[in-house]
């Protein structure tokens, strides 16, 4: 018997013997020819058959071949192996960089949280609420002056660098404020706008690692159960002021010195910590590779998200009402604590967040960033039902569940608008449309206050109708807008 030899590029071919032996067995010259298919050579076969797997393989997914299209295409397989081909497992978007990065957001949420009692600060110096609202104001302008630069920054040098940064620029500027003696120098608005700028960069770029973890279709899911972590700080952070400050309605000035030096000491430690979180959770990231970057407000203009910047606008304004000026609010009404409203605002809005992450994958962005503005909308009338401290629960849910619902999708959609390699850019984007709500929205809500007490009217009633109409804008804008991000 013949041995099976390699012929080129390793193909099993016959050997010479084989081959001796088929030729013996031949007929004789002067027979009559017999009728024998053409023999394929068997190199050519073989480059054949890895032809048609490599087309196959290229045409649909493996896990899409039928059976019996595989075996054809590859005899040398097991049928074991043909009939039940490995599933390729999903990695995980919840493992321990995730956990990390949501401990160094809660921590510094935290920390800004207990400075949502920074009119107390600005009431310590003779400051009403129209100074409040300039100064909150006028920081904005520097954070959404260094958007455009934090993006470039993120993409260029990577979010870490630009993470970890931003955390000790907050915990330094911070610290800083216990040295301030008035607020009518330039000193208060540089810091806020330094203290502005911190915070962007923190989010940015924090949102922007993350993004890159996760596959696009879940983006805003994880972004979402990450968006918890602010929850949490906004529902530790309201109540650390309060045990440090208390009621300081009829506090000595002494007293109102000490207790928002200890604010600003402890919200600086927490900087300090997320800042350690932060370094752990992004240790090991590589910086990405150098390369032509083409203009930034080229990018803007080719892929801007169209309406959702008018969402984020609304949000910005949104946003002002508990952050700067709940407290001014309560004082009003005469309520000495403002924690309930975190307290109830919080559960509510982790509690939706988790049961609606999947909404925007299951219904699209669009319904559920209408339903978001719809009770935003509500939420800043409800404020007109507050008479006293347990009232504060109605504004607080309405407006935990808006939030719940607007931050993921307004990320997600605007990161979907982008290339993946200009993601930092597109979340910058999405958080200066936010900016410029707040940073219309402070000095309006102030202004409206102090105007409408001028003219007689009630002045926070008719604020927070200004602020639903405005929202009622923005929910009509985005309704009428074209198509949506998918």
């Amino acid at each position: 018997m013949g041995t099976a030899g390699r012929g080129e590029n390793g193909a099993i071919g016959l050997g010479d013997s084989a081959a001796g032996a088929i030729i013996a067995a031949s007929p004789a010259p002067f027979a009559p020819p017999l009728e024998i298919a053409p023999v394929v050579p068997p190199a050519a076969s073989a480059v054949s058959m890895i032809r048609r797997l490599e087309s196959v393989a290229t045409e649909v997914p493996p896990a899409e071949i039928a059976p019996a299209e595989l075996a054809a295409a590859n005899p040398f397989a097991s049928p074991r192996a043909i009939e039940a081909p490995p599933a390729l497992a999903e990695p995980s978007a919840y493992g321990k960089t995730f956990w990390l990065c949501y401990l160094s957001n809660a921590a510094l949420t935290a920390a800004a949280a207990i400075l949502y009692r920074y009119a107390d600060f600005v009431h310590l110096f003779g400051g009403g609420e129209k100074k409040l609202g300039w100064i909150v104001g006028v920081g904005m302008t520097g954070s959404l002056a260094m958007r455009w630069w934090l993006g470039a920054g993120i993409d260029r040098l990577g979010p870490r660098r630009v993470w970890l940064a931003s955390q000790a620029l907050f915990a330094a500027v911070v610290a800083a404020h216990v040295w301030v003696t008035t607020i009518d120098t330039p000193t208060v608005y540089v810091l806020r706008i330094l203290y502005c700028i911190a915070v962007a960069g923190v989010f940015g770029s924090s949102i922007t690692f993350i993004s890159h973890t996760i596959p696009v279709p879940r983006m805003a899911e994880v972004l979402g159960t990450l968006g918890t972590s602010g929850f949490l700080g906004m529902a530790i952070g309201p109540a650390l002021g309060d045990w440090l400050a208390g009621d300081l309605v009829a506090a000595s000035l002494a007293e109102r010195t000490v207790a928002m030096h200890n604010m600003f000491f402890l919200s600086a430690g927490l900087g300090m910590f997320a800042l350690v979180a932060a370094a752990w959770a992004t240790r090991g990231s590589a910086a990405p590779e150098p390369r032509r970057r083409p203009p930034t407000f080229w990018l803007l203009r080719r892929y801007h998200p169209g309406a959702l910047l008018a969402v984020g606008f609304a949000m910005g304004v949104l946003i002002t009402l508990p952050s700067t000026f709940l407290r001014a609010y309560t004082h009003d009404l005469g309520i000495g604590e403002m924690q309930l409203f975190f307290f109830v605002y919080t559960p509510t809005a982790f509690i939706a967040r988790l049961a609606t992450r999947r909404m925007s994958a299951d219904f699209g962005i669009r319904p559920v960033i209408l339903t978001g503005l719809a009770l935003g909308a509500a939420s800043a009338l409800s404020y007109l039902a507050v008479d006293r401290e347990a009232m504060l629960a109605l504004p607080a849910v309405l407006a935990g569940f808006s939030h719940a619902l607007l931050f993921p999708t307004l990320m997600a959609g605007g990161a979907m608008a982008f290339p993946d390699r200009h993601r930092g850019l597109a979340t910058t984007l999405m958080l200066a449309s936010m900016d410029v709500g707040t940073l219309i929205g402070s000095p309006l809500v102030g202004g409206t206050v102090e105007l409408a007490r001028d003219l007689g009217l009630p002045a926070y009633p008719t604020t927070f109708g200004v602020v639903a109409t405005l929202v009622a804008a923005a929910f009509l804008a985005y309704a009428r807008g074209s198509g949506e991000v998918s």
